[in-house]
């Protein structure tokens, strides 16, 4: 079947309840008389059906061999033989041998191919057809250990507008492939494939992981509109994107409420320079999880000036809970942005989808500007008997003060510490570092800086409830 992994990435979650998954059984015996021949085994795919399952299995003793194929109301679905017993199909992915598309209402055909079976011999088959009216949330863990997960959350291959180079120097769509070995090259744990506006890297997806085993792809979207871009992950069914004004909570409406959604590159310029490049649209923002603050393209080109933090003190000031993240914005993976490398950064209970939209979602992320290998980062509150980690909610007394914990392993030469209306500088080494009282801020966060005073680290607020 194509990988569980990617299965989980999507996650069609919904308020209404989801129809159990049907079993269909399908029993029957191959007798000698049908050596070198096919026989078609039917059944009835109810409409609303958005997956298919096919579990396989026969008696091969005597040397009997039953090939398997599949064939739909209008046209065959595959072949693959005696390679496999499991496969599964849906509109988006398949598995290998088998055809994508439309789950069409109708009978089915098994098709059991026959090359060889004994004249005196007879083999009992067994066939599990389940059908879902969802893609099934399966859960794969690429690595089954709480930990901090690096990665990149928005890139682009040839199934929107990325390109490289051919083998002759051609300018062509670049496989995705290409894209995978751009983050082997940078060791990341998982990537994220946000193609504009589209699904067809969904497929990729899919076809790829299993021999990816080692790295997490999330297949995802970069809803790009007239007044603003932002990145969906976990969300597989078709996101209407053709907002022609700047309200955006009718995208949010088409996005199920397990999936993530963050808003890319808000401080870009739009217009001609840069077609609704920048955020001028107006969202729900409770239903936003994240802010872009980095962007490696935008970095590199400005000389790792321009963090997009502007739109998002403005949403912290205003109570919503927005995770910092980074992305490459990579259109052509034989490029790396050398220093300003931004690698999202990420504690979860495990290194699969569910498991780090649940570590954004609870602001357990913080950025890796220059890719410096930063493989955690501590960043506590305490305040009397209280402390909270990077994510959490502080019951602040005013009137006392704040100590902060703060810990990683790259070296750095100082922090700056960030609320709404103020800004504390603290020596690389001076920790725990005790701030005064009377912090008049609904938040707190922290960037690393080198010697050089270029940032290093960018992390997620800690929230300050004032009591």
């Amino acid at each position: 079947m194509y990988t569980s992994t990617f299965l989980s990435a999507l996650l069609l979650a919904s308020t209404q309840a989801v129809a159990e998954p049907q079993h269909i059984e399908l029993k029957g015996k191959i007798s000698g008389a049908q050596h070198q021949s096919y026989v078609a085994v039917p059944f009835d795919v109810p409409a609303g059906t958005q997956h298919i399952e096919v579990s396989f299995d026969y008696d091969n003793s005597h040397r009997t061999v039953i090939d398997l194929g599949l064939e739909d109301p209008q046209r065959f679905r595959g072949w693959s033989g005696g390679s496999k017993k499991q496969f599964s199909l849906s509109e988006l992915a398949a598995t290998p041998s088998y055809l994508a598309g439309p789950i069409i209402a109708g009978e089915w055909k098994l098709i059991l191919g026959v090359p060889n079976i004994r004249s005196t011999s007879e083999s009992s088959y067994h066939a599990t057809i389940t059908l879902h009216s969802t893609i099934p949330d399966t859960q794969q863990v690429i690595a089954d250990k709480r930990g901090w997960y690096r990665g990149d959350l928005h890139a682009h291959s040839g199934q929107s507008d990325g390109w490289c180079q051919s083998k002759r120097a051609q300018k062509v769509a670049c496989p995705t492939e290409q894209g995978l070995s751009r983050a082997e090259r940078l060791q990341l744990d998982f990537i994220a494939f946000t193609e504009h506006n589209s699904r067809a890297g969904f497929a990729d997806v899919a076809r790829l992981q299993p021999f990816y085993d080692n790295l997490l792809m999330l297949p995802g979207r970069e809803i790009t509109t007239f007044y603003g871009h932002a990145n969906v992950l976990g969300e597989s069914g078709f996101i209407d994107f053709r907002m022609t004004d700047n309200d955006f909570t009718a995208i949010q409406k088409q996005i199920n409420n397990q999936a993530i959604t963050i808003i890319n590159h808000p401080n870009l310029p739009s217009g001609e320079q840069c077609m609704g490049c920048g955020w001028q649209a107006d969202a729900n923002y409770n239903a936003v999880q994240a802010i872009e603050v980095a962007n490696s393209s935008t970095l590199a080109k400005a000389g790792g000036k321009g963090l997009a933090t502007t739109l998002w003190h403005q949403l912290l000031d205003q109570g919503y809970r927005l995770s910092a993240t980074a992305g490459s914005d990579n259109h052509n993976p034989h490029e790396l942005f050398q220093k300003w490398e931004a690698i999202t950064v990420i504690e979860a209970d495990n290194l699969s989808a569910e498991a780090l939209y649940r570590g954004i979602r609870d602001g357990r992320a913080f950025i890796d500007l220059q890719n410096q290998g930063a493989s955690y980062l501590n960043f506590n509150a305490t305040q009397g008997e209280q402390q909270v980690a990077m994510g959490g909610v502080l019951e602040y007394h005013p009137q006392q003060p704040l100590t902060l914990m703060l810990a990683t392993d790259i070296e750095g030469s100082y922090w700056k510490v960030i609320t709404s209306n103020a800004t504390y500088e603290i020596p690389y080494t001076d920790i725990p570092h005790q701030l005064p009282a009377g912090i008049d801020s609904a938040w707190l966060r922290v960037e690393l800086y080198s010697e050089a005073a270029e940032p290093l680290l960018v992390s997620s607020p800690i929230y300050l409830h004032s009591l």
